[in-house]
């Protein structure tokens, strides 16, 4: 008895689902515009030290070399490295 039951509900069920999926408008495609901005691309930056490229907006800091080239740095490590390096120049 309680398997004609739980058979029952589960066929009323699946009928239900199928009678939403064939009487329901087709959803429409429309591109979000939150992700708008990552389908475009971001320009991308290299690391003189490491020579790891990173998106510009999430660059650690921006510094102006000698020759005014701006330097890009994605770490405290790879610009102390880079300050070092300066210093050992001069």
């Amino acid at each position: 008895m309680i398997l004609k039951l739980i058979i029952g509900v589960l066929v009323c069920f699946l009928a239900f689902r199928l009678y939403k999926f064939f009487t329901s408008p087709a959803k429409k495609i429309t591109p979000d515009p939150i992700n708008k901005k990552k389908a475009m691309g971001t320009d991308l930056v290299e690391d003189p030290i490491c020579h790891t490229y990173l998106p510009l907006d999430s660059v650690y800091k921006k510094v102006r070399d000698d020759d005014g080239e701006v330097v890009y740095f994605c770490s405290a490590a790879c610009f102390n490295e880079y300050k070092k390096r300066k210093q050992e120049e001069s």
